[in-house]
């Protein structure tokens, strides 16, 4: 049985450690900007590094869970290696979360163009075979055809779709 369980169990180790990384940097930011528990307000970048350690962490249980039960009853190498892949997703977006809106931007416009070519790659093989020929226009005009703004917040405010008290769409 614990071989069936190795790959699952190493990458549950290491989104554990993931949240404790986020967790010592939401610690550090109180201490640079002087901002006591319980309070969750303050100086903007401690706001932002609060906030991308909260939102992380309220999707933790979702993940863990779906590791464990696509590893067992599927297969453990997939559901490890997606597992491993969504923490370094979750890694980059604390990161970029973390980072000043005008330091951002600049890259905002290619990560909309990412997630535009995998919704659409996740439409068909047709779509599939048509991302390569579609330019960044294109892309764009397929991004507000549906009444959407950067990354998919509604208010047109940027960022990754999660404001304080937002949670992830």
């Amino acid at each position: 049985m614990r071989n069936q369980i190795d790959l699952l169990a190493a990458v549950t180790v290491l989104g554990v450690l993931e949240q404790a990384y986020f967790a010592l940097q939401v610690i550090y930011a109180r201490r640079k900007y002087k901002i006591s528990p319980p309070e969750t307000r303050g100086h903007p970048e401690f706001e932002r590094i609060f906030r991308a350690q909260v939102n992380c962490s309220e999707y933790f249980p979702i993940f863990i869970s779906l590791l464990w039960v696509a590893g067992i009853f599927f297969h453990q190498g997939a559901a490890a290696a997606s597992g491993l892949l969504y923490l370094c997703a979750r890694f980059q977006y604390f990161h970029g979360y973390a980072q000043a809106p005008s330091r951002r931007s600049e890259t905002e416009a290619s990560h909309r163009d990412a997630r535009i070519r995998t919704e659409a790659a996740s439409a068909s093989p047709a779509a599939i075979r048509a991302l390569p020929a579609m330019s960044p226009h294109h892309l764009n005009s397929i991004w507000e055809k549906n009444n959407l703004s950067e990354f998919g917040r509604e208010d047109g405010a940027g960022g990754t779709g999660e404001g304080a008290g937002d949670s992830e769409k």
